[in-house]
């Protein structure tokens, strides 16, 4: 009877430790990741590594990521003929992160998007660096910050 406890016991020790290492060994390591939902607003951008000059009123454009798989892409430009700021119409599309891989599909309403790769660069709680390639070769690098 004695046997039959101690190894009870053993058999409860065993699963109580493998129920524990199942739990440690599968835990999600994107928790340390910082994540990028939410509003992010355009600081600056380069052309194949060169700067290129942003107006106050570029630096209003904004990504914002949405839970569910939605990106709103509002862009800003300076009016030609008086320079006062235009906000284009806001572009929702469809999107997926693998790893440091942003997929941009097109719209269902406009399939004439194409579907755009972003490669983040840095991410951080409070900057966001990614770069794509355009084609005809030109690498775009934009760098925004959480809003």
């Amino acid at each position: 009877m004695k046997k039959q406890i101690k190894l009870l016991k053993m058999k409860c020790s065993a699963c109580l430790l493998l129920l524990l290492l199942i739990f440690t060994a599968c835990s999600d390591d994107d928790g340390n990741r910082p994540a990028i939902f939410g509003k992010w607003k355009l600081e600056s951008e380069t052309y194949n590594g060169q700067p290129s000059t942003l107006s106050e009123c570029n630096r209003e454009s904004t990504v914002e990521f949405r839970t569910g798989g939605t990106v709103i892409f509002t862009y800003h430009s300076s009016n030609p003929l008086n320079g006062s700021c235009i906000s284009g119409e806001p572009q929702l599309r469809p999107w997926t992160r693998d790893s440091n891989l942003i997929t941009v599909g097109p719209t269902d309403f406009d399939p004439s998007y194409f579907t755009d790769y972003y490669t983040i660069i840095s991410l951080t709680n409070e900057t966001l660096t990614w770069e794509r390639a355009l084609s005809g070769g030109t690498i775009i690098r934009e760098s925004y910050s959480r809003q």
